[in-house]
């Protein structure tokens, strides 16, 4: 088996484009710049958790208007997190489903209150295990006179305070267990908000007291909350209190506004209307009492979302890029199929700095990161025959560029790609695939954070299926921060 130890990007001398001319392939030399690549000259920082601090709690204590704070996966057992005011963006690094924020019944997880501008951002976490004051809202995340983004995350098992009665007096429950704003402009994007509840109302010997409303979010007190491409189900309403005599309070709402507007906008929520692309259906998760919100392929959510909405993640649940297909899928996965290759005697697989699983199609990746590709032909059929391994790069949220016209199990563009390993104009190997095949090893640039690159290998034979070539199966590596 042979075996390459090359960077990212081999020397000039040795770089090709594809260009599907004729048959489908024709080498052309071309010079690889990275055109245009602006590095903003910025004073903000960015804290990692729990590199740099070990907690998000310290970590936000710790950071300034401006700067980033990026957590690794884990469960976090934290509550009432507090940004004071500043403009401060916490983003996960793999994505909610990877990295949970839990509040263990101790308090609100997330409490907003200071002001906070709508550039102030929680991105990609699960919220869950929040709960508000007695009587209070907002067990997941409490806005106040703020306007925070809540973006690509899940809130669920969030809870409302529940009401009191003081004598022959009582207290409705709280409203809004997963989301509570009041007074403030709120943007929730691509959110799941599932199994919160609102408060049950108080009781007295002689009053029950209302239960509260929005089990899953409430604006409340000229707030203005903007909710897009997000799934709302499944959350629960106050239940009235009952008192010794028997009066028991009113059942609150699921959703609720009260002198305040909350605007749904490519939203799956129970009971919505029709209209502005928005939809009462089941989601079709995979598993969702065991918490796997993954879309299966049959979801109405896929590819019904708008790409416009303010506050879009660049990655989803999983730390996967988006948009993968035509537009973006409702709620904070993106759908996403496996890139096959041409199904023939050519496979591909991939390793990150040795390890994780070698046929995933899509990995996570940062700078630095050692990526071994190796290609090779299990039955042999393909054996001494010219092989390329070919990269695309594209950034988060770029339109992916289409398959070549006629071949579409090729998931590099013609145009623009890059060949990392050539076998017969490149001195980096063998001119043939031997058996075992040919592993090359790169180093992932650290400039290219927030671009993914597709990876696909190609072998030009008379005994593939189309008497051209055969292609593998594409792997996608995701380059964080």
């Amino acid at each position: 088996m042979g075996s390459s130890k090359l960077p990212f990007l081999p020397d000039s001398k040795v770089q090709f484009a594809l260009s599907d001319v004729g048959s489908f392939v024709v080498l052309h030399r071309i010079l690889l710049i990275l055109v245009v690549i602006v590095l903003p000259m910025v004073a903000q920082s960015t804290i990692r958790v729990p590199a740099d601090q070990p907690t998000i709690g310290q970590a936000v204590y710790m950071a300034s208007s401006g700067d980033t704070i990026l957590v690794s996966p884990g469960t976090y057992t934290e509550f009432n997190l507090d940004f004071m005011g500043r403009n401060i963006i916490l983003r996960s690094k793999e994505g909610a489903a990877a990295t949970i924020i839990d509040g263990n019944g101790q308090g609100r997880v997330f409490n907003f209150h200071m002001g906070e501008p709508p550039t102030a951002m929680v991105e990609g976490f699960t919220i869950t295990g929040g709960i508000a004051p007695i009587g209070q809202g907002g067990g997941g995340v409490r806005a106040y006179l703020a306007s925070p983004t809540i973006s690509n995350c899940v809130i669920r098992g969030c809870a409302a305070g529940e009401g009191q009665g003081y004598g022959n007096s009582v207290q409705a429950g709280g409203s809004g267990g997963g989301i509570f704003c009041e007074a403030g402009i709120m943007t929730v994007t691509n959110c799941l908000i599932v199994g919160n509840s609102a408060g049950t109302g108080g009781y007295s010997f002689l009053l029950g007291g209302a239960g509260g409303n929005g089990g899953g979010i409430c604006g409340a007190n000229g707030a203005n909350v903007v909710v897009t491409n997000s799934i709302i189900r499944g959350n629960q309403v106050g239940a009235g209190g009952t008192s010794l005599f028997g009066n028991p309070g009113s059942p609150g709402l699921g959703v609720e506004t009260f002198g305040a507007n909350i605007t749904l906008s490519h939203c799956n929520v129970t009971g919505v209307a029709a209209a502005n692309g928005n939809m009462d259906a089941e989601p079709r998760f995979a598993n969702p009492s065991a918490h796997d919100y993954h879309l299966l392929a049959d979801s109405p959510c896929i590819n019904t979302g708008s790409g416009s909405a303010v506050g879009l993640s660049l990655i989803d649940y999983d730390g996967e890029p988006r948009i993968l297909g035509p537009t973006i899928d409702i709620g904070p996965d993106e759908f996403a199929t496996l890139l096959s290759g041409s199904g023939e005697d050519f496979v591909m697989t991939s390793t990150i700095n040795g390890g994780g699983n070698p046929t995933a199609g899509s990995k996570l990746v940062q700078g630095g990161d050692v990526t071994s590709i190796r290609f090779w032909s299990p039955l042999g059929t393909f054996d001494n025959m010219p092989p390329l391994l070919v990269a695309q790069v594209t950034a988060f949220g770029a339109p992916v560029p289409p398959s070549p016209i006629g071949f579409p199990y090729v998931h590099v563009n013609a145009f623009g790609s890059v060949i990392i390993y050539n076998s017969g104009l490149s001195p980096l190997g063998p001119a043939i695939l031997p058996p075992g095949g040919i592993t090359v090893d790169f180093v992932v640039p650290g400039f290219l954070a927030y671009n993914f690159v597709r990876v696909q290998a190609i072998i030009g034979s008379p005994m593939a299926a189309n008497n051209i070539f055969a292609a593998s199966d594409c792997h996608e590596l995701e380059i964080q921060p």
